[in-house]
This record gives structure tokens, C-alpha cells and sequence, in this order.
């Protein structure tokens, strides 16, 4: 997800209740950041609750070499 890191634990919230497992965040503006750290805890906790793997926040995607596949947002090179 790209979102505003403040809206991510509510998003989470809401997909975990709606059986999402797996989540990937793009955005930043989490423990990077001193008005950020908040929200990390949040994250944390709204994806435990619900049993949600977060790749992330801040993060570039994955790739996946033996499958030859790229979930990014950046562009190929």
C-alpha cells in the first residue's frame, strides 16, 4: 500500500478483519521519523491482532529471482 503513513494502521485494521494475511507498505514516515514512531507501534500492534505479515513500512517491495518477478513500485531497469 501507498498511502500517508498515518492511515496505514487503519488500513490494516480494516483488511485484517477482512481476512487480508499479507500487506505490503511502501510509505515512510514511520520510526524514521520522531513523529512517526506512534505509528510504527500501531502498525505493530493492529497487525498482531489480526495475524497480518507486514513487509515494511519504508521499504522497496520484493523480488523474487527463481520466479522472475518484481512488486515494486520503482521502475525496472
Amino acid at each position: 500500500m501507498i498511502t500517508p503513513a498515518r492511515t496505514v494502521p487503519d488500513i490494516i485494521e480494516e483488511c485484517g478483519a477482512r481476512g487480508t494475511r499479507n500487506a505490503i507498505v511502501f510509505s515512510a514516515g514511520f520510526e524514521e521519523s520522531s513523529d512517526g514512531k506512534e505509528l510504527a507501534v500501531q502498525l505493530s500492534q493492529v497487525a498482531r491482532r489480526h495475524g497480518v505479515t507486514v513487509i515494511g513500512p519504508n521499504c522497496q517491495g520484493i523480488w523474487s529471482v527463481r520466479n522472475k518477478t518484481m512488486l515494486t513500485y520503482s521502475p525496472q531497469p
